[in-house]
């Protein structure tokens, strides 16, 4: 059965390719060649894992991908009646910065990074390394409900600011590049990425880097897409987007000792990638043929950013939970406690949860896709901005339900603020010609 899934899978990319009119950033086409990527990694460790998954495992992924293609091709089809609207080209101008806000930009977020990595010395309560310090800081706030080993809650609220200017500075920065209008001074937009970056590694939180990443691409990709040619480039561009995605992993690698991954220490690069992105495929599967999940709280695992924020406002009363899943291990090979989107929707809500919430994901991600695409990119930057830094789920699936968690909460809202803020503050709006 797994390798007939990914057989499916395989084959649904050139069709894809085709159905999408060879449209590299069509949300069902990213998620066809994510999953397939842990598909594959799975049946690389075939055989160490005993992996032969279950019908029921072979039937969710397969009905996922099913109503993604559907909903993505209904979309399309209603957006691209006048398919001039496709067509248009546009003309990318330079975004001139405010350079005194940026400098107090950073000044914050620096003394934010300071606050942080103190906090963070103060939680582990050890010495050594950096990679020990962050290790002992995740194992007590990641596992503990314990406000007392806690990040304070003002310099989370500060960090926000940090994290946010990293993709908005990222945003302008690659609108800059492709302007054909870049100046020098432009490299400086990259001080907030990097401040996010470190920030990132002290927060001992890997996905971060995949999800920068990953927006970057589609921020590269659809501002670059509004030259009537790039259509002819995107085969070349696809070989450059796959050394990238190489290139990615190895650094994804490479950081896992500094943010606290010291039981990877011997692990080699093939091993510990492939167990990464194809380990939830065997890890749900497992759940698949025995459950363990408590049902004493609604949406416990899918809505637990909203039920913690209702709970914070006295509207409902649960006690505090943590979201990590069970470890799980096979003949004593450690499979970690990532089971891909599919295991929150599953275990809250059964096999309707699963088509109900793909298909509200689906839906969400085309109609914003294709409103962008058929208004024009370059006149509507900050909704740009946000899909990018939201698309990044669509990349994320495999591994985990990051929609669901982080943009149905109140803490959402406040980061849509704070976004907005940076952007308009940061930036000189210009009048955009359109050819």
């Amino acid at each position: 059965m797994t390798i007939l899934l990914f057989c499916l899978f395989l084959i649904s990319i050139p069709v894809l390719w085709i159905l999408f009119d060879r449209d590299l950033m069509a949300p069902a086409f990213i998620f066809c060649v994510m999953y397939t990527f842990s598909i594959g990694s799975a049946l690389i460790n075939r055989k160490r894992w005993g992996l032969e998954i279950s019908v029921k495992t072979f039937t969710i992924y397969t009905v996922g991908l099913l109503i993604f293609i559907l909903v993505n091709l209904t979309c399309k089809y209603i957006f691209s009646k006048d398919r001039q609207v496709f067509l248009k080209s546009e003309s990318i101008q330079r975004i001139n910065i405010n350079y005194t806000f940026t400098l107090v930009l950073v000044v914050i977020s620096i003394i934010t990074i300071y606050m942080w990595i103190k906090n963070v010395k103060i939680i582990a309560g050890v010495s050594g390394s950096l990679g020990q310090i962050m290790e002992a800081y995740r194992l007590k706030t990641s596992y503990s409900v314990n406000a007392d080993v806690s990040m304070p809650g003002y310099i989370t609220q500060l960090a926000k600011i940090v994290i946010a200017s990293g993709y908005v500075y990222g945003f302008i920065f690659i609108n800059n590049v492709l302007s054909k209008d870049f100046k020098r001074r432009d490299i400086l937009l990259l001080i907030p990425v990097l401040l996010y970056v470190i920030m990132s590694i002290y927060d001992s939180n890997r996905l971060n880097f995949l999800q920068i990443a990953a927006t970057f691409v589609v921020y590269y990709y659809l501002l670059a897409s509004t030259d009537s040619n790039f259509n002819k480039k995107a085969g070349k561009f696809l070989c450059k987007l796959l050394i990238l995605f190489s290139l990615l992993l190895l650094v994804f690698y490479s950081v896992r000792l500094l943010v606290g991954r010291e039981g990877s220490k011997d692990t080699g690069l093939i091993e510990y990638i492939t167990m990464y992105s194809g380990g939830p495929l065997k890890l749900f599967d497992m759940f698949i043929r025995d459950p363990i999940h408590s049902t004493d709280v609604w949406g416990k695992e899918t809505f637990i950013s909203l039920n913690g924020n209702l709970n914070d406002l006295g509207i409902i009363n649960i006690p505090k939970y943590l979201g990590h899943k069970e470890f799980r291990s096979y003949n004593g090979i450690g499979l970690g406690n990532v089971y891909s989107a599919y295991r929150e929707w599953y275990a809250d809500f059964g096999m309707t949860g699963v088509v109900v919430l793909q298909s509200i994901f689906a839906t969400f991600f085309s109609i914003f896709y294709y409103t962008l695409k058929s208004v024009g990119y370059t006149k509507h930057r900050f909704a740009l901005i946000m899909y990018g830094y939201m698309a990044a789920t669509i990349f994320l699936h495999p591994i985990d339900d990051q929609f669901f968690r982080m943009f149905v909460s109140i803490g959402f809202l406040i980061y849509v603020v704070i976004f907005y803020a940076i952007y308009m503050m940061s930036s000189k709006k210009l009048k955009i010609v359109v050819d």
